[in-house]
């Protein structure tokens, strides 16, 4: 499939998703670029790693700045681990640490599976943790 019909069918996913899915969506991406990034600094492969790593942060950016605490007040704590995520993603990618990445993947992966869940027995109905 050439790349401009590939982004345009991704595109097209996501623009089309219900909220709940695009909230799967970018955690999924979010712990695959995790698990890109170590294995991109553990092969030295540094150039990769940072563009994973700044791809990981505006994910974790977008996430935050979509919680609607008023709606959901639970979400304050939420707010508080992907600003916590934030700062260990510079970190990691300052220091080039596969350790700091993995701790990001230990937060990262349990949210993406609880999301999973949420959006597995709620449905396309669910609103996301945002709106």
């Amino acid at each position: 499939m050439p790349q401009n019909a590939r982004a345009a069918y991704r595109d097209a996913a996501v623009t089309t998703a219900p909220p709940g899915r695009v909230l799967t969506m970018l955690y999924d991406r979010l712990t695959r670029d995790l698990y890109d990034a170590s294995a991109a600094i553990t092969g030295g492969d540094l150039m990769l790693a940072n563009t994973l790593l700044q791809h990981a942060q505006e994910i974790v950016i977008a996430l935050n700045s979509a919680l609607d605490v008023d709606v959901w007040p639970a979400g304050r704590g939420l707010a508080q681990v992907y600003d916590f995520l934030v700062r260990h993603l510079v970190t990691a990618n300052v220091r080039k640490s596969v350790a700091a990445v993995n701790e990001c993947i230990s937060l990262v992966e349990p949210l993406g599976s609880a999301w999973h869940e949420v959006y597995a027995t709620t449905g396309p109905a669910v609103r996301a943790e945002s709106r």
